[in-house]
């Protein structure tokens, strides 16, 4: 090799390295400008002038923290927010039953309490109604919202007063990379311009509720202008945050369109429609474990455990509650995550046996917070099992912790002072697993407290490996109608005993029907035996069916057949109501109770091939009472057409714009975008709204065209009944004129 080779070796070795060097040089230099540049930020991240770019990296840096929900049992250990979130619906006090966004509840206030039951969504609905704010385009435009986690109250000397609360939200701006945020806070706050989510009022010790509910309600008093929102378990809200909080919000269940809205995005699920139908048709076809699946934190475990186990072994989800307990906390406990668990599952079941017996045992028979223990009585309860299990005692906080984090069936609250069950129906099952073989004691616990143990009662009887005539036989001499619920749990009992059982409540049921004023009655009990996939089930609906259809029957015995049957939540049950929905009052209620089960049922008499009359306007007005999503479901394949049917879809469908709102638009963060008032002028789009949470076929811009074409050049209404006054959507012409009222309109007779 000459000199003139090694030379450009060497060069081009030089020229490499001081490359890299520069690239390191810059690559570091880049790194402390931008801490210096933070640290500036920091520094004087109070004042005017770098106020809105530190804003600006407050909502950042929100927007990073409440995308990631922590799900233990998740693969991944959290999901994103905008993958998993459904809008959630709530009951607003003073609104009867009617179910309502709750984001639009929340924010058409500027005081509310949330409350619901453990895992209902509290939390995650608060989370989510700030990520909507740190993720709008110009978030620091209007008011700026801030999320306060209430259990920071604990340990605090002061809790009383505005100074308090203030101190926590200054401290939250800090956590979100907002410093020295004292004056901006403040100047906010007395302009009115900050948004408080003040999250998990139950957390807070329970020493110091009642001082901390005077502090929030002194905080809300010193700047009335704020909207301030306070979330709480229903069990411990007392109402003791009234006169400054006088609206109160519910969380209500997921209907079928909210859970297959969460189905679909579930991370775990196959892409496509189709598992997500065949898991709602599993649910269906277990009406016990589908009342479970209409709680997100259930349903989110119902999902996890059909995604992670049953997609790829291809086994049927349970139909009884027991065994989908039993199948769900195994996995959790014992397969998931197994290479890092330092205890196996059979050690953490017999563990938590032990705590929930402690628990259900917890407090008087009013004690609404019965489900938390302190947390060094369940440390306790705990050491006391680990010798048995050939553990040392010292052991017990260690597999506390890694059965909160790992599977997350039990939960720390009040800031870590106490733990609890995620939900009562778990400390019930493993209640009920610690008495499995002491049926007696269960019995006798039962009799001292029947509204406590109601529920361990019915799981025992799922779980139990054994003939339980003789348990039924004492079971029916303190509670008959119990009893007679609890045949569609047990496995084995004496056909004679069953139908002694049978027969009394019968007999109890259409006693209490016939009544001059008949109370509430049996409803739950007969849907939960006729649900049960088991010859006596079929029985009792067949029971229930003929009660229905004989016109012998007062109105008191025909509401009690329909209720309990709409209540199974079977398709069969629904078939059986449509025989005789165009002559009962009562029928027809139930149907629409049903929902989107009700609609295959229903889609028969509608059938293009059939003369158009008095039933089919039933069924129209029927759906209708059922809500958007069911009446688009039902009518929207009609609008194809362009006869009688196909209008009177259209009327209808349009007769909902005030409860469907205006379609305005895909938006990327919750798949569309509503507002509540049409604009004039506009023909067609005011007239319809969640047709995408319907599914139903086709754009939904092109249902919207064609729902607009059909008003526009129908004729006058004057032949068409659907059950409430039209009202529709404005026609081009002279004057703009409204659709006419309805002349008539059309009943069950």
């Amino acid at each position: 090799m000459d000199w003139a080779s090694v030379t450009g070796i060497g060069v081009g070795a030089g020229l490499f390295l001081a490359g890299v060097v520069l690239a390191l040089l810059k690559d570091s230099i880049e790194k402390a400008a931008a801490k210096l540049y933070n640290l500036a930020l920091d520094r004087l991240a109070g004042s005017a002038l770098l106020r809105r770019t530190v804003l600006k990296r407050y909502a950042r840096s929100v927007a990073e923290a409440y995308e990631a929900v922590p799900v233990p049992f998740a693969t991944r250990g959290t999901l994103k927010m905008s993958e998993i979130y459904v809008p959630l619906a709530v009951h607003e006090f003073g609104w009867a039953d009617e179910r309502r966004d709750a984001y639009e509840v929340l924010h058409a206030h500027r005081r509310a309490v949330v409350i619901g039951d453990p895992g209902a969504g509290k939390s995650v609905l608060l989370r989510h109604s700030l990520l909507r704010w740190a993720t709008a385009p110009k978030p620091g435009r209007g008011a700026v919202a801030v999320l306060v986690e209430l259990h920071r109250l604990n340990g605090l000397v002061d809790v009383e007063g505005p100074d308090a609360f203030r101190r926590l939200i200054v401290d939250q701006f800090a956590r979100h990379r907002f410093p020295r945020a004292d004056k901006f806070v403040a100047r906010r706050l007395e302009a009115g311009t900050l948004t408080v989510y003040l999250d998990g009022l139950d957390e807070v010790d329970s020493a110091d509720r009642m001082r901390a509910m005077g502090g929030i309600r002194d905080f809300a008093t010193a700047y009335p202008e704020c909207r301030i929102v306070v979330s709480c378990r229903s069990a411990v809200y007392d109402g003791g945050l009234r006169p400054e909080f006088a609206d109160e919000v519910r969380i209500g269940e997921f209907d079928d369109r909210l859970m297959r809205r969460f189905l679909e995005a579930w991370p775990g699920l196959p892409e496509g429609r189709s598992t997500v139908e065949q898991l709602m048709a599993a649910l269906r076809n277990a009406p016990r474990v589908m009342q479970l699946a209409r709680n997100p934190l259930l349903l989110t475990m119902i999902a996890w455990l059909y995604s992670e186990v049953y997609v790829h072994s291809g086994k049927r989800l349970p139909h009884s509650r027991a065994e989908f307990y039993n199948e769900v906390t195994t996995e959790l406990l014992h397969r998931w995550n197994n290479r890092h668990n330092r205890y196996v599952g059979p050690e953490k079941k017999i563990v938590l046996q032990a705590v929930a017996l402690a628990a259900m045992e917890n407090g008087g028979v009013m004690d609404a917070d019965r489900l938390a223990l302190p947390y060094h009585e369940v440390v306790r309860l705990i050491a006391e099992k680990l010798p048995d299990l050939n553990r040392d005692p010292s052991e017990a906080r260690e597999m506390l912790d890694e059965i909160v984090h790992r599977s997350g069936l039990l939960v720390y609250v009040d800031g870590g002072d106490k733990v609890q069950f995620a939900h009562l129906t778990l400390q019930e099952f493993f209640a009920a697993r610690q008495l499995q073989d002491r049926p007696d004691e269960l019995l006798g616990r039962f009799r001292n407290d029947r509204l406590r143990w109601r529920e361990t009662v019915l799981l025992w009887c799922g779980m139990a490996e054994r003939d339980c005539t003789e348990f039924l036989e004492q079971l029916f001499a303190v509670d008959g109608l119990l009893a007679f619920e609890a045949l569609a749990e047990v496995h084995a009992v004496a056909d004679e005993i069953a139908d002694l059982i049978v027969a009394y409540a019968q007999e109890r049921a259409e006693h209490n029907a016939s009544a001059p004023r008949p109370g509430w009655g049996f409803t739950g009990e007969f849907g939960r035996v006729a649900a049960a996939r088991t010859p006596r089930g079929e029985r009792t609906l067949a029971y229930l069916a003929s009660v229905l259809a004989d016109p012998g029957n007062g109105a008191g015995l025909h509401r009690f057949a329909a209720d309990a049957l709409a209540y199974t939540s079977l398709p069969e049950a629904a078939e059986i109501l449509v025989r005789s929905f165009a002559r009962s009052q009562e029928a027809f209620s139930a149907l629409a109770a049903m929902r989107e089960i009700a609609i295959p049922a229903l889609e028969p008499i509608a059938d293009t091939g059939r003369p158009w009359g008095r039933e089919q306007m039933l069924v129209v007005s029927l759906v209708q009472g059922m809500g958007p999503g069911p009446a688009a479901l039902m009518l929207v394949p009609w609008l194809a057409d362009d006869d009688a049917r196909a209008l009177c879809a259209a009327l209808c469908l349009a007769s909902m714009a005030g409860e469907w709102q205006r379609y305005v638009g895909p938006q990327p963060d919750n798949g569309w975008r509503w507002s509540t008032r049409p604009t004039q002028g506009e023909a067609e789009a005011w007239l319809v709204g969640r047709l995408w949470d319907a599914r139903v076929p086709g754009r939904t811009d092109d249902v919207i065209g064609r729902i607009g074409k059909l008003l526009l050049h129908a004729p006058e209404a004057d032949s068409i009944w659907i059950d409430v006054p039209l009202g529709t959507g404005r026609r081009r012409g002279a004057g703009r004129q409204e659709q006419p009222a309805l002349r008539e309109t059309v009943r069950p007779e």
